[in-house]
């Protein structure tokens, strides 16, 4: 069955990639589109399926930083912090894929964290002191916003670079609020 279902997901990550060449739907999916593709693929052992994944996922990255590269990080069509949240997942997936950071691309990141100013509020929708106010269907979201920030400081996403400002808030205080809150069946 092994061989069977290596060649059913071979057929499977196609038929998605050709699903994504439409760019309104590829769009809609953003940087994680290319982690459909890149989180299998820096798992697989070395050999033609790894590098067919490798370079699905360098197509969809290219793509998707064309796109956002055509609206400035504050100011224009897309919120500052839309534009935010996809620019550092695609900073994140440049690293994951051993590509050279985009300039524009950092620079663009620091912008709208700098025009933020580590202000919680702007960035994920809760300062610190509202974190007991967020409902708890929207507490997942909060988590992974909040983790894709720090992760971004933390692996050095901006190594080189003006350092961001600091955060209000990091991981640490989302899960104590979660940790407080009683478990729901």
């Amino acid at each position: 069955l092994a061989d069977q279902a290596q060649e059913v997901a071979g057929r499977a990550f196609e038929a998605l990639y050709a699903f994504l060449q439409d760019s309104e739907r590829l769009w809609s999916m953003g940087e994680q589109a290319v982690g459909i593709f890149w989180d299998p693929g820096s798992l697989a052992p070395p050999g033609p399926r790894k590098d067919r994944l490798r370079q699905i996922a360098l197509d969809l990255n290219g793509t998707l930083m064309k796109r956002l590269r055509a609206h400035p990080p504050v100011g224009g069509e897309l919120s500052a912090d839309e534009w935010l949240f996809e620019g550092l997942g695609e900073l994140w997936f440049q690293q994951e894929l051993n590509m050279e950071p985009q300039e524009w691309l950092v620079a663009g990141c620091l912008q709208v964290l700098q025009h933020f100013g580590g202000r919680m509020q702007e960035l994920v929708g809760y300062s610190a002191e509202k974190l007991q106010a967020v409902p708890q269907n929207e507490m997942c979201d909060l988590l992974m916003r909040v983790w894709t920030l720090e992760r971004s400081y933390v692996c050095g996403l901006f190594e080189g670079s003006a350092q961001p400002p600091r955060l209000e808030f990091g991981i640490r205080e989302v899960l104590a609020e979660i940790r407080r809150r009683p478990l729901v069946e």
